[in-house]
């Protein structure tokens, strides 16, 4: 509570300093751009080249009305208020149509209210005596300037035009920024702290608790009753390792022929050194808010640097940087499965966050699309090695029955770090730029291994059995084509992951886009999934250990996504989209928390042959194997039917699938019956 009322303070007081300044600074913003147009235009009248025949100025000025969202449109006009050239938006709604002056084509038509504008453009003498002030016209405020001649005489007008409502709309986005940093802030905070509340209290008490047990139980077989909470626990376990000493001292004490006195006995103290899962959350929290910065705005960053490739779409040619990070992180997957037997889990994590921090590094310098798909593979590369770390050194270290709550563990923090990556990402990307943001990535990421390194242990990631150790390619493919392996992959793996990877992380930010949705608020809309995926994860998790309904839920969960990819491909409006997004958290908090804890009990024997962890990797290969060809599959089928289409299209296969696994599922169960 207290944090949460100075982060609310921090928030009031810096909205107040945006309330009060903002107005001078967006005006003058918009003032120091016309002072470049200005001059632009003045070293064309100095040469002595008449503006009217200038070529191109119409589609000039409509890339300065493109490149700066504060404008509504540039107009230029002669000394008689006839004009020469405008943005597109205005010289339409003026009448001129798209050729002539107003040709060039590309702003966004100006929404209403022309005519005062087409009034104050023919109002010479007004404008005259108020240069380079912002004058209301309309809904608009126009700032006008004049050029002139050497000899002082006035050649043109240039009008830049803002909306009246872009203050208003300024400090609306501000708020939203804000408020999204005070949410993501905290998230933040309750993560680092649940890591150390693990550390410091519960994780002390739980091997207190497994200490004492273990010489009660082992020593006189009584245990400690039914205590009500933690503290009962270890004060009941306390007393009853007292007395199970106390006991054994006195028989040593007469079988020597000697008294008993609390003193002469040598207490042995009791050791303990269990792996703890827990200690992988903050590095990988850590490591994937790095990371995740870059998911709002990769695909439109992308689009700069795109390239016609013959034979392929534009679509196609736009997803090769995520079908190669896709592909690094399947091929990293069997690499990391091979590194993790020789390596601790502190040496593989460092080991992944190498090529991540020189990619990331090199991103912000790319030059061309071919380095993009280098440097996409280098990431994933770096991804996948720290992603399967965390989930093998999870299952090799979750306590019996606890599975699902130590992929709960994975999942909360990668959603964590997802959420504040996504909205922190799109704020820096709005405000600092796409490429600094890349900087700022490794940085996180150096981060990350410094905690890594602090926090891991030095043992080995998996326990080798001698017996298991080696897995041949003839072993693999048995896994992978086992039977309820093929139908795990084909039927939840491969549908729930193309809607993550395919339509939720590359086509969801061009589909917004294309709804003319800004960047701040696609990292806002985006966010909610990871805020589902954080809020849900645990509780489905608790209760699918609970009830023992992991498989149930994997099911539910498919059928989640598939309607809400529905849902978003049907893209009525920013509402319909963000209810969507929001069911896609909720189905994949679902399908992620019970994913892998379903291997034990459906996969026992395969387990029992190769181990768990061979069995896990071969699952985490076919996961990435769905999460490669997603892009692929999403970006042929959007050049068909469309973005929101192809994502719609993805929803109905997603649900046909679901049901197949339901069906096959249910006809085992009552065949298992009918045997019994």
């Amino acid at each position: 509570v207290v944090l949460l009322l100075a982060l609310s303070a921090v928030a009031l007081s810096a909205l107040w300093v945006f309330d009060h300044d903002i107005q001078p600074e967006l005006l003058r913003k918009v003032d120091t751009l016309g002072d470049a147009l200005e001059g632009d235009l003045q070293r064309v009248v100095d040469a002595r080249i008449p503006l009217a025949e200038l070529l191109g100025l119409s589609a000039f000025f409509d890339d300065e009305v493109r490149d700066n969202d504060e404008l509504s449109y540039v107009a230029l006009t002669d000394a008689r208020g006839r004009l020469i050239a405008a943005s597109s938006g205005l010289a339409q709604a003026l009448g001129h149509g798209s050729s002539g002056v107003g040709g060039g084509g590309g702003s966004a038509a100006l929404p209403h209210d022309a005519m005062p504008v087409s009034e104050r453009l023919r109002a010479v003498d007004r404008i005259a005596a108020e240069v380079d002030t912002f004058v209301p016209v309309g809904h608009y405020l126009d700032l006008g300037s004049l050029i002139k001649a050497r000899d002082g005489t006035v050649m043109a007008i240039l009008h830049l035009g803002v909306p009246d409502t872009l203050v208003a709309r300024r400090l609306k986005d501000i708020i939203a920024d804000v408020g999204v940093s005070l949410f993501v802030a905290i998230v933040i905070t309750l993560e680092v702290l649940s890591v150390l509340m693990a550390l410091l209290v519960r994780r002390p008490l739980a091997q207190l608790r497994w200490v004492f047990s273990q010489r009660v139980v082992n020593g006189n077989g009584n245990g400690v009753g039914a205590p009500r909470h933690e503290l009962d626990r270890l004060v009941a376990a306390a007393e009853g390792l007292i007395r199970h000493i106390q006991e054994r001292a006195a028989r040593v004490s007469l079988e020597g022929g000697g008294s008993f006195t609390s003193s002469s006995v040598a207490v042995e103290k009791p050791t303990l050194r269990r792996p703890e899962w827990v200690h992988i959350r903050l590095p990988l929290f850590v490591y994937l808010l790095g990371v995740e910065l870059v998911r709002s705005y990769l695909v439109i960053y992308i689009t700069q640097f795109y390239e016609p490739i013959p034979g392929l779409s534009r679509e196609v040619v736009i997803s090769l940087p995520a079908i190669s990070w896709c592909l690094a992180v399947f091929l990293a997957t069997p690499l990391a499965a091979a590194l993790g037997r020789r390596f601790s889990a502190r040496a593989l994590f460092i080991m992944g966050c190498v090529p991540t921090v020189i990619a990331s590094v090199l991103m912000a310098v790319a030059q061309d699309m071919t380095d993009l798909i280098v440097l996409r593979a280098l990431i994933g590369l770096g991804t996948g090695t720290v992603t399967f770390s965390a989930i093998v050194y999870i299952t090799e270290n979750a306590p019996e029955g606890e599975l699902a709550r130590g992929m709960a563990t994975y999942v909360g923090a990668s959603m964590a770090g997802g959420l504040g990556g996504t909205a922190f990402g799109a704020i820096l990307a709005d405000r600092i730029g796409f490429r600094p943001t890349f900087d700022v990535i490794a940085v996180v990421v150096v981060v990350s291994a410094l905690i890594a390194w602090f926090m891991l242990p030095a043992d080995r990631l998996t326990r080798v059995d001698k017996t298991k150790a080696k897995v041949t390619w003839r072993q693999m493919a048995s896994v992978v084509f086992d039977r309820q392996v093929l139908s795990l992959s084909l039927l939840s793996t491969l549908p729930t992951r193309i809607i993550l990877y395919g339509a939720f992380t590359f086509l969801l930010p061009l589909l917004l886009t294309g709804m003319g949705i800004g960047q701040s608020t696609i990292g806002q809309i985006m966010m909610c999934y990871f805020v589902a995926m954080v809020v849900l994860s645990p509780i489905i998790a608790a209760q699918a250990d609970r009830f023992n309904c992991h498989l149930q839920l994997l099911i539910a969960g498919g059928i989640v996504s598939g309607l809400a990819a529905m849902m978003v491909g049907n893209g009525g409006d920013g509402w319909e989209v963000l209810a969507g997004v929001i069911l896609i958290g909720i189905g994949q908090a679902m399908v992620t928390t019970t994913q892998f804890s379903v291997i034990p009990s459906l996969m026992a024997k395969q387990c029992a042959r190769f181990g768990q962890a061979s069995v896990t990797s071969t699952v985490r290969t076919m996961e990435r194997f769905a999460a490669l060809i997603g892009p692929t599959l999403m970006s042929v089928a959007s050049g068909i039917y469309g973005l929101g289409g192809a994502i719609w299209w993805l929803g109905i296969g997603t649900l046909v699938a679901t049901a197949i696994l339901w069906l096959m599922q249910s006809h085992k169960r009552v065949a298992r019956a009918e045997i019994a």
